[in-house]
């Protein structure tokens, strides 16, 4: 099995020695274990718009949320019910502000996609602030349709509703579709393989 872990931040604790003893002065913060609402603050917490299962148009529902400065939260059938109606689809899972050479900008993406045809949409594995200011319109996984906030637990969950695969049996990040059907299942390097 073939993991890749990218984008974990990890604030520990500031330990301050003085007279009398030590004391806990921050807090522990793990981003890429649990989900990254939490972190959020109330600003950034009113930017997320939850479907709830009650995605009917995707591309107008995407751009009025894009134009409000928010980030919309599918979960897996819905939105491969939403691409149904697309010639050509192609979906980017990511994790913000990864690094790993199994991450590409979403500008790359973007480009491959006009190039073959295919609509991009881009579903962030988790909420991040820096999503916030992305100039592409976003998606992101909603964590509380898969009644866990273990990140994990909802990304798996999400992408075997979405594709029919798990992440254990092969890693991939990019699918393809047309008209619903999966056309193919592959990664960033094999994309960067392709002439």
């Amino acid at each position: 099995m073939k993991r890749i872990l990218c984008g974990i931040g990890v604030a520990l604790a500031i330990l301050v020695i003085a007279a009398g003893g030590l004391y806990l002065t921050g807090y522990l913060q793990v981003y890429g274990l649990t989900s990254g609402y939490q972190y959020l603050d109330r600003e950034e917490r009113a930017r997320i718009v939850f479907s709830r299962n009650k995605l009917r148009a995707l591309d107008e529902t995407l751009d009025r949320v894009h134009r409000e400065g928010k980030i919309l939260c599918v979960n897996g059938t819905e939105l491969r019910a939403a691409l149904a109606s697309k010639p050509k689809a192609l979906v980017y899972i990511f994790t913000d502000g990864c690094t790993s050479s199994a991450c590409l900008p979403l500008s790359t993406i973007g480009a491959y996609a006009h190039k073959i045809g295919a609509e991009p949409y881009y579903v962030a594995i988790d909420l991040t602030p820096g999503l916030l200011k992305r100039t592409e319109p976003i998606l992101s996984i909603d964590y509380t349709h898969y009644g866990t906030k273990w990140y994990d637990s909802f990304h798996e969950a999400f992408v075997k509703d979405l594709t029919g695969h798990s992440t254990d049996e092969e890693h991939f990040n990019l699918v393809l579709f047309e008209k619903g059907r999966i056309v193919s299942i592959f990664t960033t390097e094999k994309l960067l393989q392709q002439p």
